[in-house]
């Protein structure tokens, strides 16, 4: 009927890796899950091909990344209740979003956790992807300029950083009764939206995401996710270029992560823990197999 689960010109691998680098513990978690009508009684994605991939970059701690990589991908898809309307899949990421960041918060009351993290998520409906995320992990979109195999890959950046630097931003902050110093909100964090961090939701810290999304097409070859820690010694293009190169060479998406992160910390001397999540768009026509 055109959107039973394998109608799609396309398949979707995908691989992660992460690694502490020079800090003491790895705070970063991900989930990947291929089919999210077998995570859980979701009547409404049954019939439609629906993913989930998200990264969360902790910081003060790993509760928060943890329990996320945990229950978000569930309380959004609970939510769906129209997979083939754009607006029902937003507002239940919006609202799976606020569920999660309530639900940890009541927690880290009840046992004193102080920490926070970011996310980037990527939710497949169907052939539309909703990114959205939090803080500043970004999500990375590689496309061909044209339906030529050959063709030129674009590294289009979906995500804007959540930070301090953004004048809507600080709006915000000191609107609510915090305040900006050094860039980072009341003189502690950088990042202006996260889920947790319970001592700075009064200060205007929000847990609301932004949402793009994208209509995927055979042009798109893949998204990369990765925390800061990546982008501090990667841009988008170099990182691209990358992965592509390890496409060439035969290399699988968890593989090539971890080729990445390694290169960014031994190379590159990231000093954060640095993740990276791979989601690869492999196409089932003649352009298989184009990178």
């Amino acid at each position: 009927e055109g959107n039973s689960k394998d109608s799609y010109c396309f398949d979707i691998h995908s691989g992660a890796f992460g690694n502490k680098g020079l800090k003491q513990h790895l705070e970063d978690t991900w989930t990947i899950v291929p089919d999210i009508s077998q995570v859980g009684d979701f009547p409404a994605l049954t019939k439609a091909r629906s993913a989930f991939f998200a990264l969360y970059d902790g910081h003060a701690g790993r509760s928060a990344a943890e329990f996320c990589a945990e229950k978000l991908h569930v309380n959004i898809a609970s939510k769906i209740e129209i997979p083939s309307e754009n607006e029902s899949v937003r507002k239940a990421i919006f609202d799976g979003f606020k569920e999660t960041d309530t639900t940890f918060l009541a927690l880290a009351a009840s046992k004193n956790y102080k920490d926070g993290c970011t996310a980037v998520t990527a939710t497949i409906v169907q052939d539309i992807m909703f990114v959205a995320w939090v803080g500043d992990s970004k999500a990375v979109l590689a496309r061909r300029e044209s339906e030529d195999a050959q063709s030129r890959v674009k590294a289009l950046n979906i995500t804007k950083d959540h930070s301090c630097i953004q004048a809507k931003e600080r709006e915000r902050i000191v609107k609510s009764g915090g305040f900006i110093e050094n860039n980072r909100v009341n003189g502690i964090m950088e990042v202006s939206r996260s889920i947790g961090d319970i001592f700075l939701k009064k200060s205007g810290v929000i847990c609301t995401p932004e949402i793009q999304r994208i209509t995927l097409c055979d042009r798109d070859e893949f998204l990369l996710l990765a925390c800061d820690g990546l982008w501090r010694v990667y841009d988008a293009k170099d990182a691209c270029e990358y992965v592509l190169k390890g496409f060439r060479e035969g290399y699988d998406e968890e593989t090539i992560c971890q080729n990445l992160v390694r290169e960014a910390i031994r190379v590159r001397q990231a000093h954060d823990n640095v993740s990276a999540l791979l989601i690869r768009f492999k196409q089932r026509t003649a352009a298989h197999g184009s990178v």
